[in-house]
């Protein structure tokens, strides 16, 4: 038998079921196989006895069945008078014709079943037994009685009278015993379960349970549980001496690496100081002197020497590369600057209304010579319902400018593609490429600082300081957004940022 909601019940109302549940089974079915019991010996008996009365009536009847004479036939079924449940007794003749017929109630108009000359049978709430009458070896009729069985039912009324009665009190004794049981099985099991609660819940484990004085399993448990709470202890005590002490050296690690990070910024920032003054005297120089060469010295060589002609073909390339290279330098120095500035909060930033399109503008205008030199299209693509933001407009184009030029670095051919959509309350804006890719495992590092070793661009060379990318997270994240990348090797990347809506 299964009881709603046993499996989620107490420890305690499960062992009542148990006790008051097998004990009341154990009854029903005793009881049930004592009444079955005595309906069949009732039945049995009843047949038995009805078989020794019907050939008591058949011997009784034979004469007057031999000598056709009906009203000494009749008196012999009046003896069955004095039987309380005999309804209805018939004597047939030997061809089923009736002889003579008695009932209880004469004005009880009862049909009779079919004839049949011998047995019996049970049917609603009566026995219909035929019992042949044999004389000298010849059939000479059929004795018929139907009899009620409201004997049986009162028996059963009276058995069923004492099952009630017998069931309450199993019910009561149950009851007492799974109370007894509660507190001899049950409660040092939920004194256990309340104890296992408490260091669960506070972490306290030196918490133990009461000692049982038992010795079953239950004492064991106790015991056994008070030994792992012991255990736990001493290695929680251990563990967290250990943790402390990880902890220490954690920290001290992390501020020897904040402090190595501090050195090696200042080294960058006093270097880049120190190299800005003569890098801008040498790309100067370096100007003035390309144009006078190609203004005033080239033209007037006249020579057709072929030598003549290729060392001033290298004068013009090492000339570009000297600017080139110088170009490269300033920017990587003014980056290096520009992040220590970030990084120690010494810039001022104005913030103003902006209107996103504007940035976008702006960006694109400045890396066209980079598109053209490359031949790569850029397609804007601009969605509808987002408003202004607020922001620093070069600090905003600054980032834009550095996701367009690393796109352009890195497609060797296709397009670029700068769109703008709104997702919920934020500007999303997304620079796609056609490049070459990025692997998901570089992911998170592309974004920080003096990431040389994956700054190369579509042709295999490095040309990049590892600070755009760093810088444009710090830029962005001041304005309250986030930055990310999507890309797949060989089919391009798309770097997006997110600015908040007002």
């Amino acid at each position: 038998m299964k009881i709603k909601g046993l499996k989620d019940s107490t420890f305690i109302n499960k062992l009542r079921y148990v006790i008051v549940g097998t004990t009341l089974s154990a009854l029903l079915l005793f009881a049930a196989a004592i009444i079955i019991y005595e309906i069949v010996t009732f039945r049995t008996a009843t047949v038995s006895k009805l078989t020794t009365v019907a050939n008591i009536i058949g011997n009784s009847a034979a004469p007057a069945l031999f000598f056709n004479d009906p009203v000494y036939g009749e008196e012999i079924l009046n003896i069955l008078a004095d039987e309380e449940y005999m309804e209805t007794a018939v004597i047939y003749r030997a061809d089923g014709s009736v002889f003579v017929t008695y009932h209880r109630d004469p004005l009880q108009n009862t049909s009779l079943p079919a004839y049949q000359s011998d047995g019996y049978y049970f049917s609603g709430d009566y026995l219909f037994l035929f019992y042949r009458i044999v004389f000298d070896g010849e059939p000479l009729g059929t004795v018929f009685f139907r009899y009620a069985l409201k004997e049986m039912q009162s028996r059963f009324m009276q058995y069923a009278g004492t099952i009630l009665v017998v069931l309450c009190a199993s019910f009561l004794i149950a009851f007492i015993i799974s109370a007894r049981m509660q507190r001899v099985i049950a409660e040092p099991i939920l004194h256990l379960a309340r104890v296992a609660s408490k260091v669960t819940r506070e972490k306290d484990y030196s918490v133990r349970a009461e000692a049982s004085t038992s010795k079953d399993e239950v004492g064991r448990l106790v015991s056994d549980f008070n030994k792992m709470l012991d255990r736990i202890e001493v290695r929680d005590r251990d563990l967290e001496n250990l943790v402390a002490q990880r902890t220490k050296k954690l920290w001290e690690a992390v501020r020897e690496l904040r402090k190595l990070d501090e050195m090696k910024t200042d080294f960058f920032t006093t270097v880049s100081h120190e190299l800005r003054t003569p890098l801008t005297s040498v790309l100067g120089f370096a100007k003035i002197i390309k144009k006078r060469v190609e203004e005033r010295i080239i033209p007037r060589i006249d020579s057709a020497d072929e030598y003549v002609q290729k060392s001033i073909e290298h004068i013009r390339q090492d000339l570009a590369i000297i600017l080139s290279e110088g170009e490269r330098l300033t920017s990587m120095i003014n980056n290096v600057l520009d992040l220590a500035k970030l990084e120690e909060g010494a810039v001022a930033w104005k913030l103003e209304p902006l209107a996103a399109t504007e940035i976008v503008e702006r960006a694109a205008t400045a890396v066209r010579p980079l598109l053209r030199e490359k031949d790569l299209a850029l397609f804007i693509d601009v969605g509808d319902g987002f408003s202004t933001v607020i922001g620093d407009r070069d600090r905003l184009t600054q980032v834009m400018i550095n996701l367009l030029a690393n796109a352009v670095k890195f497609t060797k051919e296709g397009s670029v593609t700068c769109r703008l959509r709104k997702s919920n309350h934020e500007l999303v804006i997304s620079v796609i490429d056609t490049g070459r890719g990025v692997a998901a495992d570089d992911y998170e590092k592309l974004f920080d600082k003096f990431q040389q070793k994956i700054d190369v661009d579509a042709d295999g060379q490095n040309k990049g300081s590892g600070l755009g990318l760093a810088i444009c997270k710090y830029i962005v994240e001041h304005h309250k957004g986030r930055i990310w990348v999507e890309s797949e090797v060989g089919r391009g990347s798309t770097f997006s940022f997110t600015l908040p809506l007002g």
